[in-house]
């Protein structure tokens, strides 16, 4: 209609808003009604299906171009009447505790403008979507309603008269800044029936393709593939993404590539390519492409180029070089400094980490989060705890406020120097934990072995809100393998298919691993087996961390031929020369099933010197089958490569005591105390109703310790009374020790 025929209507409009009504349909084909664009400031609504007369929606005015959004503050936004009624119809309200998702509406908002004849219908629906879409998503990004606003813009965008390279452009960027990867990908086959793509929407095909992985890898290439006009901008995005998404080969295939066809690079292709050489360490092809930079005379002085090949002779070791590039750069930034202490760090030149940490701050180059990060990750590799704490005391000294990522830096360093419980305050004092920080502290606790508090830091995690990603699922899968808690494992499992987790290499190594182990201790192996056909299926290539689990998985459910099966197609299919933890783990295969004399043989051929690993799988099996000879001979080499590990001496004293050798198991326990090894008190796991309770022993600090203890004492009555007869040779063996019978 007319403007002036609906004026009238501008308060009964706003009163609607504010009294919305509370259904919930998620159905987009039951939300009767659709917006029209124009210029004007009237409303208009059509409700198609005579069922939803009675229904009661938000029917938003959107008077023309509303405010710029470029030239606004945050607290001028919001005093803007159209964005508070845009808020109030949406539902979850905005910040702060006055954010609640699950109070979104659905498909319950029709924004309308009025079109007449000669209206500029593209011009206000512009200005309309970068309202919701630059506005909305931008400053309230947990929100997941805009799906529904962006299916109402593509339709917008769709019936534009003119359907140009630039509209979808617009849209297919949309669908790529919220994440909607399948739906960007699909808009672009849409686009390429009607519309030859230009090179400003590579950028999005690629961010799409890469987040998909490698199942839609090959839309990004045959895109590439297809331009005919490839400039330096197209060549990056192609090398650096690649390089960024951990397929440093594929990067420098397209930069040897792009140098053939003489297109000349610029000082991010370089730095690039240099970065892949880094990340595969590749020192001879990066001194190549160092080499062309001098030979060309190009870039060789540019700050970005000089920071990466810093990063590439310090990660391979070539420190003299590195920094002697460090000191030809005359204009340092906080890169070039961050990549020189890294080095020096991990290396545990603590010296020369503190000299250089100096110098930088006497020039007046404050330190940032990643200097921080670096510092304490390289304390944590090589296990450095005194300069760990040197640099964690500086930052208390200095006032510096822990944020997440030197607070997630601590966490691992701690842990990874055997100091859980410091991890665990760092963990405690930080106030703003975001995941990052979550993923540590229960990476942490599943690499220590304690999956019980790795389960309970995740349900804290998701008690506070925060979305898993594939690192904390890599990091709890462990836990659950160790704990051999097969429902929460299959609830895990179910929420990595719902996130489509399920395209990411190690996290079907996680998968198999922990398939194996609990289905293993529940009699279900070749479930977890069948696991590797399902990845095989998928075409993801296998890795040495598959076959690793793969054979654990063998091994605990006794396997013997699916084990020789799976050992034999690394080499035949795969062309991966077996590891020396895949020896370990058939040689635990092949004892276990009693096949000593194969063992030996296997032992004898391998192309390694066997480690703690191998000789452990054998003492283990020689406990079940009672072979305290082997026992002997395997634990004679394990005392020398672990000689303060109670658990192999343990062991053997047990295997001892089975075979009612009780001086020889005297002797072992007299040669621990000699040796200053202890015992840690032993532990165990029971599943009840999705929770995880760990026993340690002589631990009565859990809450139902009476309830248990009396149905432990009924189920030894019963079990005296049918007549089992206790098996004491652990209980007799401690007697022996002590000199009491």
């Amino acid at each position: 209609k007319p403007s002036h025929d609906t004026v009238g209507f501008k308060k009964e409009v706003e009163r609607i808003t504010i009294d919305l009504a509370l259904q919930w349909e998620k159905d987009i084909s039951l939300s009767g009604g659709y917006a029209r664009e124009g210029l004007t400031s009237v409303i208009s609504v059509k409700v198609p299906n005579p069922e939803f007369e009675g229904q009661t929606k938000a029917i938003l005015p959107l008077r023309g171009k509303i405010l710029n959004i470029e030239r606004k503050d945050e607290a001028a936004m919001y005093k803007n009447q159209e964005i508070q009624n845009l808020i109030l119809a949406f539902g979850p309200g905005v910040k702060g505790e006055d954010f609640k998702k699950e109070a979104l509406r659905y498909h319950k908002i029709i924004i309308m403008t009025d079109a007449d004849a000669d209206a500029d219908a593209d011009v206000d629906g512009a200005h309309i979507r970068i309202l919701l879409l630059t506005f909305f998503y931008i400053d309230i990004r947990k929100l997941y309603l805009m799906k529904a606003a962006f299916m109402w813009v593509f339709h917008l965008s769709i019936r534009m008269s003119e359907r140009n390279v630039f509209s979808w452009t617009s849209i297919i960027g949309l669908y790529c800044e919220v994440g909607d990867y399948e739906e960007t990908i699909e808009l672009f086959y849409l686009m390429i029936k009607g519309v030859v793509p230009n090179r400003f929407i590579f950028p999005k095909v690629y961010k799409a393709c890469s987040e998909l992985k490698i199942y839609r890898m090959e839309v990004a290439r045959e895109f590439f593939e297809k331009m005919e006009l490839k400039d330096v901008v197209v060549w990056n995005i192609m090398i650096s993404g690649n390089e960024q998404n951990g397929r440093s080969y594929q990067a420098l295939q397209v930069f040897s590539q792009m140098i053939m066809e003489r297109v000349k690079p610029n000082s991010i292709t370089i730095a690039s390519a240099v970065s892949a050489c880094t990340n595969l360490s590749l020192l001879q092809h990066g001194k190549e492409i160092h080499a062309y930079c001098i030979k060309t005379d190009r870039l060789v002085s540019d700050l970005l180029v000089a920071n990466s090949l810093v990063d590439l002779y310090a990660k391979c070791r070539i420190v003299k070089v590195a920094r002697r590039k460090f000191n030809s750069i005359k204009q340092k930034d906080l890169i070039s400094w961050n990549a020189m202490l890294a080095d020096y760090a991990e290396k545990g030149c603590r010296e020369e980490t503190f000299e250089l940490f100096n110098e930088m701050k006497s020039l007046g180059v404050e330190p940032d989060v990643i200097t921080w990060n670096g510092l304490i990750t390289a304390c944590s590799l090589v296990k450095d705890l005194k300069l760990g704490k040197e640099i964690h005391g500086f930052v208390i000294r200095k006032q510096i406020e822990l944020s997440t990522g030197v607070g997630s830096a601590l966490i691992t360093m701690y842990s990874g120097c055997d100091h859980m419980e410091w991890a665990c305050s760092v963990f405690n004092v930080l106030s703003d934990k975001d995941v990052v920080v979550w993923n540590s502290i229960i990476s942490a606790c599943a690499q220590h072995g304690q999956g019980v508090s790795a389960l309970n830091f995740l349900r804290g995690m998701l008690v506070s809100d925060i979305e898993p990603n594939k690192v904390t699922i890599v990091s709890v899968l462990p836990a659950c393998a160790r704990l051999a808690a097969l429902r929460q494992g299959k609830e895990i499992h179910q929420f990595i298919i719902r996130r489509g987790f399920d395209m990411h290499i190690a996290i079907w190594n996680g998968l198999i691993d922990m398939n194996g182990r609990c289905y293993g201790m529940h009699g279900f192996g070749m479930d977890a087996v069948n696991l590797f056909f399902s990845l095989r299926s998928i075409e993801l290539k296998p890795n040495h961390f598959t076959f690793t689990n793969l054979l654990a998985a063998c091994s605990h459910s006794g396997l013997i031929d699916e084990g020789w099966k799976y050992f034999e197609m690394m080499k035949s299919e795969y062309a991966m020369g077996p590891a020396i933890e895949q020896y370990a783990w058939m040689v635990d295969l092949l004892a276990q099933a009693g096949q000593f004399d194969e063992s030996l043989e296997f032992i004898k051929e391998m192309p390694f010197e066997p480690n703690a690993a191998v000789w452990g799988s054998l003492l283990g099996a020689c406990r079940i089958h009672c072979n305290p000879e082997l026992a002997e001979y395997a634990a004679g080499y394990l005392f020398e490569l672990e000689p303060t590990y109670s658990g192999n001496y343990i062991l053997l004293a047990n295997i001892y005591s089975a075979a009612e050798r009780w001086g020889d198991a005297a002797r072992i326990r007299i040669l621990m105390k000699d040796r200053g090894v202890t015992k840690p008190p032993g532990c165990s796991w029971i599943e009840v109703k999705r929770s995880v309770h760990s026993f340690i022993v002589g631990d009565t600090s859990h809450s139902l310790v009476d309830e248990i203890s009396a149905k432990l004492n009924s189920l030894y009555s019963e079990i005296k009374e049918i007549g089992y007869v206790p098996d004491t040779f652990e209980f007799v063996k401690h007697l022996t020790i002590s000199g009491r019978k």
